[in-house]
């Protein structure tokens, strides 16, 4: 998610705590270059039919 733009960096396991999980929260939902990336992605992902097809997927593993 990182890697796309949409989410602050991962958390190391080692420094993973309730501090630093509201800080990466707080950014994500905060951060207008973040908004701005899952907006366009979510764009396209709609044009591209991606959610019927993933459903259809999802469905196919039943």
């Amino acid at each position: 998610m990182h890697d796309l733009g949409v989410a602050p960096p991962p958390l190391p396991q080692r420094a993973f705590t309730p501090e630093a999980l509201a800080d990466a929260v707080c950014a994500a939902v905060t951060d207008g270059n973040m908004a701005r990336r899952a907006r366009e992605i979510g764009v396209a992902v709609r044009d591209e039919g991606g959610v019927t097809e993933a459903v259809e997927v999802l469905e196919s593993l039943q």
